[in-house]
C-alpha cells in the first residue's frame, strides 16, 4: 500500500523539475538574445569602419588636390579612379575605360578591404565640390567584409 505523503512528493518533484525546465528555456532565449546582439554590435563596429575609412580617402583626395598634385586632377570629362587598399594584391580592377591609381595603406583594419575614391572633372553636378572650390566631385566608397566575431 502507498504512503500518504507520497503523492505529495510525487507532486513536488514536478514542480522541481517543471521549474529547472522554465530556468534553462529562459537561460536559452537570454544567452541567444545576448549572442544576437554581440554579432549585430561587431557587424555595425565594421560599417562604422567602413565609413570612416571612405571620409578618409576623400580627405586624402582634398588634400592631394589642394596640393596640387597633378596625377589626380582629372581632366574636364574625366574620371580618375584611385583605391586604398590594405594589401595592393587585394585591390579591385579598375573600371573599364578609367585610370587607375593603387595606393597601399597598411592601417586599415582587416575588415576594410579597399576604399575606391573617384575625382571627377568639372561636371559636380550631382555631388558636392570641394570646400577649396577647386570644382571637383570627390566620390569614395569601402569594400569590407563581415568577419565574425572571435
Amino acid at each position: 500500500m502507498p504512503e500518504l505523503g507520497s503523492g505529495k512528493k510525487a507532486v513536488a518533484l514536478l514542480v522541481v523539475m517543471a521549474t529547472i525546465l522554465v530556468v534553462m528555456g529562459l537561460t536559452s532565449a537570454i544567452l541567444n538574445i545576448v549572442s544576437s546582439h554581440y554579432r549585430l554590435t561587431h557587424h555595425q563596429v565594421s560599417r562604422i569602419q567602413a565609413y570612416y575609412a571612405s571620409m578618409a580617402g576623400i580627405n586624402y583626395a582634398y588634400e592631394k588636390l589642394r596640393t596640387n598634385d597633378s596625377a589626380w586632377k582629372p581632366a574636364d570629362d574625366e574620371t580618375k579612379t584611385f583605391f586604398l587598399c590594405r594589401v595592393l594584391d587585394n585591390c579591385p580592377p579598375a573600371p573599364a575605360g578609367a585610370s587607375s591609381n593603387k595606393i597601399e595603406e597598411s592601417n586599415f583594419p582587416v575588415s576594410i578591404q579597399s576604399v575606391k575614391i573617384e575625382v571627377i572633372g568639372k561636371d559636380v553636378s550631382n555631388c558636392n565640390p570641394p570646400p577649396d572650390d577647386t570644382g571637383f566631385c570627390i566620390k569614395a566608397a569601402a569594400n569590407y567584409a563581415y568577419t565574425n566575431p572571435p
